[in-house]
């Protein structure tokens, strides 16, 4: 089955939460209920959605991101410059079948798009955060419950208010060094089972000498 196709059942089918085989790396990613997953984006393995939650078009997510319910991932831009911040300055056919309603005369304003929502790997988003579109969250960030984030945010970093704002790291700045030099998210859960995960520091390193050989962008 190709990602396509698995994307087409999954808009089917998302108001039930289902799981589903991932397109890359076999593995899989649960999606609970109520979840909208928009157009062109992209969920890695072994990640979970829970219910509620908005995805964004073309948002991409990478692998062990654990998304809370109810959070709001690359929400849609409304350009307030305009004489109106509503979309039907950008989608000709919001009023199709208003009485009197033409909507042909005047061709829709194209709008600075803004770039997809990333969320690297690892990441934690906590229940009623909202995730601007356009930003990108690295690897092993943890964005606090109710925390509107509207700019980028490094590795590791545990972010929370509105706006968000950088409250510590996770780790020391070394260990945040070996933990991204080792790609450990690049393993499936039967690999990850081989090493002693208690230590972050200690477990990166031996992960490092199974992960080097991969791919440099993997």
């Amino acid at each position: 089955m190709t990602f396509k196709t698995a994307l087409s059942r999954l808009l089917n089918r998302i108001k039930h939460g289902l799981r589903l085989r991932d397109a890359q790396g076999g593995g899989k990613y649960s999606v609970g209920r109520g979840v909208f997953l928009g157009k062109k984006s992209k969920v890695g393995a072994w990640t979970y959605i829970q219910a509620h939650t908005y995805i964004g078009y073309g948002t991409k997510i990478g692998r062990y991101c654990a998304i809370a319910r109810d959070a709001e991932i690359g929400p849609p831009h409304h350009d307030y410059n305009l004489i109106s911040s509503h979309e039907f300055l950008t989608h000709r056919n919001r009023f199709i079948g208003v009485p009197g309603y033409i909507g042909e005369l005047w061709k829709p304003i194209r709008i600075h798009k803004r770039p997809p929502t990333i969320l690297e790997h690892d990441v934690w988003i906590g229940t009623k955060a909202t995730v601007l579109r356009g930003v990108r969250i690295g690897t092993g960030a943890i964005i606090g419950a109710n925390t509107v984030v509207t700019k980028d945010v490094p590795p590791y970093a545990i972010v929370g208010g509105v706006p968000a704002r950088i409250i510590r790291y996770r780790f020391p700045e070394e260990t945040i060094g070996s933990l991204l030099a080792s790609r450990w998210w690049l393993l499936d859960p039967a690999e990850l089972d081989a090493f002693d995960l208690a230590s972050p520091a200690e477990s990166a390193e031996a992960i490092l000498e199974r992960t080097k050989a991969f791919p440099k962008k993997a």
